[in-house]
């Protein structure tokens, strides 16, 4: 038989280790206002990287006749009637902070591109569009989520965009003119995102994600002659995304 000290200390030790192993179960009976009001990172702070898809809802103009250059009414600007994404599928990051079990607020970043669509024609070398399309900017957000006794944690996204636009041009369409040249403005746009998040350990989680922009309406201009403006429009660049991601709680 062991000595009654030996077998006291293998009691306590065998206590603190229960009592860690159920330190995240008892985590999770959260309370409205279970976080302490001081500022801490264990359990609050979270960082992530999502891959994203986009779609562009408004994608296509058309008239009674199909898609058309000579649809100015109907056309984006001009010829163009057509949107195409580009996607990149480069990993965006996120940093998110939980105020309580329930509520947080969170930082990310946006970038959508699309080629532009027209008829071709022999001016252009028989090439669709006049360029790229592209916004990118910050993405301020607040977060809601239902933590629950499985590992499986729905939460919804609501937030805004602002975004830097550029347009590129395509060189075919530039040596028609001297002075040809597109001018787009900066635009901000809202969200709404959807989620679940999967927990693989307590510190590691993979999510499935889907949010819905509004408003990213991109004011564009084009000059065919030197600031002697030609033709105004605007590109909307609203869209639907759907992305996976991995996340580290701290």
């Amino acid at each position: 038989m062991k000595p009654p000290t030996t077998r006291l200390l293998l009691c306590v030790i065998a206590l603190i280790a229960a009592t860690g192993a159920n330190t995240r179960a008892e985590r999770r009976e959260y309370s409205l206002f279970g976080y302490e009001p001081a500022f801490e990172i264990n359990d609050r702070l979270e960082i992530g990287a999502r891959i994203y898809r986009f779609s562009i809802r408004d994608d296509r103009r058309t008239g009674p006749n199909g898609p058309r250059n000579s649809n100015p009414r109907v056309n984006y600007i001009g010829s163009l009637w057509g949107l195409d994404e580009i996607q990149d599928y480069i990993p965006r990051l996120y940093v998110q902070y939980a105020f309580t079990p329930y509520f947080g607020a969170g930082v990310s970043y946006d970038r959508l591109a699309a080629k532009t669509l027209d008829t071709p024609v022999k001016e252009k070398n028989w090439k669709p569009g006049d360029g790229d399309i592209q916004i990118r900017g910050p993405m301020l957000y607040l977060f809601a989520r239902y933590p629950n006794m499985t590992r499986f944690t729905p939460f919804g996204e609501l937030g805004w965009i602002y975004y830097y636009a550029d347009f590129k041009v395509m060189d075919e369409w530039a040596s028609l003119g001297p002075y040809h040249r597109f001018s787009v403005d900066n635009t901000h746009a809202y969200f709404l995102g959807l989620g679940l998040n999967t927990a693989l350990t307590d510190r590691w989680h993979v999510n499935a994600y889907w949010r819905r922009t509004f408003e990213a309406d991109v004011d564009v201009r084009v000059y065919f002659r030197k600031e002697r403006l030609s033709r105004k429009g605007t590109f909307p660049m609203d869209s639907d995304v759907f992305g996976l991601g991995v996340s580290y709680l701290f």
